[in-house]
């Protein structure tokens, strides 16, 4: 298992109710219907540094590495990168190999 792990910044002019919108719901939507994706968390953040740009962090798992790049080269991919285009200004990625130190309760949202 391979993840991928986005950094984003929020387009200026986008409010918090907005941006929410847009990306917890609407592009979360699109995503959901990419193949090869094995999972994907948004973290909406809540608290940070003073003048913080950065509005939220998503993590998408793939099966490999191979898999991660088939996924991302798609058209499929390509719409997820469009969509956010319209919303989001920056994005720094990083793939990781996860190695859990403590692994969190499982809770219900």
């Amino acid at each position: 298992m391979i993840k991928r792990i986005s950094i984003l910044s929020r387009k200026d002019g986008i409010d918090d109710a907005t941006f929410d919108r847009r990306w917890l719901v609407e592009h979360a939507a699109i995503v959901r219907r990419v193949p090869g994706v094995a999972g994907y968390v948004q973290n909406r953040v809540a608290s940070g540094p003073a003048g913080g740009t950065i509005d939220g962090i998503a993590e998408l798992w793939f099966a490999d590495a191979a898999t991660m790049d088939r996924v991302l080269a798609s058209s499929d991919w390509q719409a997820v990168v469009a969509d956010a285009r319209e919303f989001v200004a920056g994005v720094t990625s990083l793939a990781v190999e996860e190695h859990t130190v403590v692994a969190p309760a499982q809770t219900r949202h």
